[in-house]
Formats: C-alpha cells, sequence, structure tokens
C-alpha cells in the first residue's frame, strides 16, 4: 500500500462540547456559521479566537492546523487578491487599497475560522452523536422534506466512503507524479488531477455496486431520539442571542 502524506484526522482530547447534548452542539454551529458569514470584523475575530482556542484546548497543535488550512492557501491568496482589487469604495477597480486588503484579511479569517470549526465538530462528535443530533433536530420534517429513519444510512454511506475516495485520489495522484518525475509543472499537474478523475468514478461506482445489504438495514430507531435538557436549551437561546446581538452592535460600530 503506497502512504500518502496529509493532514489526517487528529486525536481530539474532550472538550466542554462533548458534555452538551449533539443537537445543542450542531444547532450552535450552524448559528455560528451563519453569523460568521455577515459579522463584521470584531466578531469574526472573537469567533476566531474562541474556535483557536477551542482546538487548542482538544490538543490541535500549530502543526497540524497550519497542515489542515495548507490546501487552502491559494483559495485564500485568490479571495485576498480579489478583495484587494475590486473594493471600489477606496479606490477604482483595478487598484490595491488598504480597505480592500482589510476586507480580504477578514474574508480570509471568516474561511478559517469556518473550516476550523468544521473540524472542531467533526472532532468531538462521532457517527452515533451526529446521528442523535441531526435526528433530533430534523424530527418534525420526517417524512414531509427529510426522512429521518434513513438519515444513518446516509451518513454512515458519506463518512465512510468519502475519506477513502480521497485517500484513493492522493495515491492515484502519487502514483502519476512518480511516474512523471520533475517534469510537467502546472500543466502536467493539472492533467494528473484529470486523469484521476475517471479512476475514482469507477471506485465509487464499485463501492455502490458492492454495497453491503446490512447498510440499508441500519435506520435510526423508531420515535423521536432523546433531545437535551431545558438547560442546554436555554444555552444554546442565550448564544444565538448573542450571535445576534454581536452582529447588530459590532455591524453598528464598524
Amino acid at each position: 500500500m503506497m502512504p500518502v502524506s496529509g493532514p489526517g484526522p487528529a486525536r481530539l482530547r474532550p472538550t466542554v462540547l462533548r458534555r452538551l447534548h449533539p443537537a445543542v452542539v450542531l444547532a450552535g454551529a450552524c448559528a455560528a456559521a451563519a453569523a460568521l458569514l455577515v459579522a463584521p470584523w470584531p466578531l469574526v475575530a472573537v469567533l476566531c479566537a474562541l474556535t483557536g482556542g477551542l482546538l487548542a484546548r482538544a490538543g490541535w497543535g500549530r502543526r497540524h492546523v497550519t497542515r489542515l488550512l495548507k490546501p487552502w492557501l491559494p483559495v485564500a491568496l485568490l479571495v485576498l487578491a480579489v478583495h484587494l482589487l475590486t473594493t471600489t469604495s477606496a479606490a477604482p477597480l483595478g487598484h490595491p487599497s488598504l480597505q480592500g486588503a482589510q476586507n480580504g484579511t477578514v474574508a480570509v479569517a471568516r474561511l478559517a475560522c469556518l473550516l476550523g470549526g468544521l473540524a472542531l465538530v467533526q472532532g468531538q462528535l462521532g457517527i452515533d452523536a451526529l446521528l442523535a443530533g441531526w435526528s433530533w433536530l430534523l424530527w418534525p420534517l420526517d417524512g414531509k422534506i427529510v426522512p429521518v429513519q434513513d438519515l444513518s444510512l446516509v451518513l454512515t454511506v458519506a463518512v465512510g466512503t468519502a475519506p477513502r475516495v480521497m485517500d484513493e485520489g492522493r495515491r492515484l495522484l502519487q502514483a502519476q507524479r512518480l511516474r512523471r518525475g520533475r517534469r510537467g509543472g502546472l500543466l502536467g499537474r493539472s492533467r494528473d488531477r484529470l486523469w484521476v478523475a475517471a479512476p475514482l468514478l469507477e471506485e465509487l461506482a464499485r463501492r455502490t455496486e458492492t454495497l453491503s445489504l446490512t447498510l440499508r438495514a441500519r435506520h435510526a430507531p423508531a420515535g423521536r431520539p432523546a433531545g437535551p435538557g431545558k438547560g442546554q436549551l436555554l444555552l444554546l437561546m442565550v448564544w444565538v442571542a448573542a450571535l445576534v446581538a454581536g452582529v447588530v452592535v459590532a455591524g453598528g460600530g464598524a
């Protein structure tokens, strides 16, 4: 088996999030992500500091976080360049400006905070916790919009298949680069990625055909799963209210 270097999932130590009901964690994370997309820079800075503190508390060091964010560096540079050159309120189109640099930095901080929060929630909640949380949150829509009874099957296949397919893609890319050597440059790397698409689609089709029948019989238990207590629901309401207030207050002062 050809080893592939990558950030991979880190073993996170339990944090305060483990003590909360999964539905509270998921709802709070979704509220924070929504606020992050529209929040001005003071609230973005607070959310970034909070996410970084929780990741540090969970055991993610600076090296692993850097490896996690490294694949997103081209996207970050593109976002920064676009804001730098297209902030027409500070300079004509195509001319860099300090305000554009500030806007680009905030946009990159939003992206980094979203990725860090996603990694944090993924590391703190296992598949069973994710299933319990989403099942409780989506239960009012069961049978109308979302088939909650089939949610366990969807999560199991998605969580179990996606990482393996990504690892297979990395192995195929590494094998192609070893065959090509140092030749090819940017155009060669682009051709390699296009070449990998067909084998990956074939791998997905093969996994679909050989999917165990036992997975198809795996459903969530009948009835609505146990929900969070009143104290945790109150905590969630306070968290959402704080986010809304932060958006309003920081937006008014920005």
